[in-house]
Order: structure tokens, then sequence, then C-alpha cells
């Protein structure tokens, strides 16, 4: 399926983009500490596995909805338009590439609403990613 009215933007080039995994930037680092920090927890931001991103995320979500990261990677579970669409509370949304080649899912107006930073899919992006984020690999991309 191929959606041409999507706004794709590719990921930061950075120097810190070395391996497959990819190395968290100083504001997502920070972002993420103050987050974990509140919340009581350890995390190793070095260089995060995708389980330990995942964990953190649904930690996240628990703790604030407005932030939640859903990560899908079955055909069969990724969403429509529609779905996409209805789970950022309607609009726009937007499909960003990561340096990782996983896809996020992000509601466009995001900013201009006001939502805060989302700590995971920051990471994930490598800048600055709003409100919540469905993370999109393997099966579950978007052509």
């Amino acid at each position: 399926m191929k959606f041409d009215f999507i706004h794709v933007m590719e990921a930061p080039v950075g120097p810190d983009r070395e391996n497959e995994e990819g190395a968290i930037s100083k504001e997502s680092r920070k972002t993420v500490k103050e987050w974990l920090d509140e919340i009581g927890k350890e995390f190793d931001m070095t260089c995060p596995k995708w389980s330990a991103l995942e964990a953190l995320a649904e930690t996240i979500s628990e703790e604030d909805p407005e932030l939640t990261t859903l990560f899908v990677d079955d055909e069969d579970d990724s969403p429509t338009i529609e779905q996409a669409q209805e789970f950022f509370g309607g609009g726009y949304v937007q499909l960003v590439r990561t340096f990782t080649g996983a896809q996020l899912l992000i509601d466009e107006d995001g900013l201009m609403k006001g939502l805060r930073v989302n700590p995971v899919a920051s990471y994930l992006y490598g800048g600055k990613i709003v409100g919540k984020a469905l993370v999109l690999q393997g099966e579950a991309k978007w052509t």
C-alpha cells in the first residue's frame, strides 16, 4: 500500500550514528534521564537494545498515556492510515524514518498542539519527537 500524501522525513545524519542501534543524542539523553529520575528507574542510555526500549516505552506510557510509544512488527498488526489517525486523535500522520531502519508514525501537528517530548521516539529518530508514536519495523512497515 502506498501513501502519496504522507510527509516523510529522513533521520538526521550525525557522527554518532555508527552502529545499528545508534547512540542517544545529548538532548534525548537528558530528557530520558529526567523522566527516569522522576519515576525512579534506571536505564542504560548509551546503546539500549530494542527490548529495553520497548520496556521503557511501556513504563512511560503507563505513567503518561500522552507519551505512548507502540512497537509493531507484524504485518497483520500494521495500522491503516485511519487507525493511525485515530491513535493520534485525528489530523495528519507523518511518517519519519529512523537511522535504525524503523519507521515512526507521529502526529504531524504535535508541536503546534504543544505536546511534550517523547523520549523513546526522540531516541529512535535522533531528534525531537513529541506526543505519541507508532514504531513500525519488519513486515509492519509501510511501503
